[in-house]
């Protein structure tokens, strides 16, 4: 402390340096209200069993980007969980968690709009033999 009661080594705070912690808080304030949101509704924020399913075969294909297969493997040693990546991907994961999530997402609707397709293929085929029975034919 200098004669004048000033700390000679204390860091002048500058306008953008109060934003950017501003800044900080807010989304520190906004990820505790996310988790808040989670914590009210586990089930939202967990994948199914049918999810992770999909997340593995995605992850674990011959074809599956590097960092998909770099996901799958930390999934395998335990440093982090299928759970974790459907809820919030790690920083190291960035765009490949998101994308990832992306791709279980449309995988898993074409895959219902699939089955949904031949169900109604399967009702119409039942529809029109029993038209057909009913005409005699």
């Amino acid at each position: 402390m200098s004669a004048d009661g000033h700390d000679p080594d204390a860091i002048v705070e500058t306008r953008e340096q109060r934003r950017l912690l501003e800044t900080m808080g807010v989304v520190e304030s906004a990820l505790a209200d996310l988790e808040a949101q989670e914590a009210a509704d586990p089930e939202q924020a967990q994948p199914d069993a049918e999810t992770r399913a999909a997340m593995t075969a995605l992850c674990t294909a011959d074809d599956a980007p590097l960092e998909w297969r770099s996901i799958a493997g930390r999934v395998e040693q335990g440093t982090q969980t299928w759970e974790r990546v459907w809820r919030r991907p790690r920083p190291e994961e960035g765009e490949a968690g998101v994308s990832l999530k992306t791709r279980v997402l449309t995988t898993m609707s074409r895959s219902a709009f699939a089955s949904l397709a031949d169900a109604e293929e399967a009702l119409l085929r039942q529809a029109d033999e029993i038209n057909r029975r009913r005409m005699g034919g």
